[in-house]
């Protein structure tokens, strides 16, 4: 019986890298469609984003199920339970960071023609965003801790970027 549980643990795990792996994708191509000098790529670009969220909802819905199934068949306790809650909070992020980076392909012909200054800040929230999400997964599937922090101090960080270009 546990080593069944230790299985969907594993799958949990690869599950939610996989997912992560989709968002920082997204968020790249995204970022290609507002700062990348490309113009020629902007639509291939946007395409991969949809296609990437498309995946991350896929992987959203089956990493659900497995965390329901983990809770309603296994009956986790104490760390297990707190895995699993875990796993369900992070993967309802990125499901959202998904979507937000589709939501910034459709607005990226406006964003475009910002200036120069304005595509800096973008440029540096992006990757930011891409290091959270690293350090988020990374946090979750090794229980770091260390790795947990910085992913909040990134969050700081990506909020304060955020406000000096809805200021500028």
């Amino acid at each position: 019986m546990r080593d069944n549980f230790n299985k969907q643990l594993e799958d949990l795990y690869s599950s939610v890298k996989y997912m992560g792996s989709l968002c920082e994708k997204a968020i790249e191509n995204a970022s290609q469609t507002v700062v990348g000098d490309n113009a020629d790529k902007i639509k291939e670009y946007a395409k991969n984003v949809n296609f990437y969220e498309k995946e991350i909802n896929h992987s959203e819905d089956y990493i659900e199920k497995l965390c329901m199934g983990l809770l309603l068949h296994q009956q986790p306790v104490a760390s297990d339970l707190r895995t699993v809650s875990s796993a369900l909070k992070l993967i309802s992020d990125m499901e959202r960071i998904g979507d937000q980076a589709s939501d910034i392909t459709e607005l990226s012909k406006y964003i475009r023609n910002c200036s120069l200054h304005h595509k800096l800040h973008l440029s540096e929230m992006f990757s930011e965003t891409i290091g959270l999400v690293k350090n988020a997964v990374d946090s979750f599937s090794n229980h770091d801790l260390d790795k947990a922090k910085e992913a909040i101090e990134g969050d700081d960080k990506i909020d304060g970027l955020f406000n000096k270009v809805k200021s500028e």
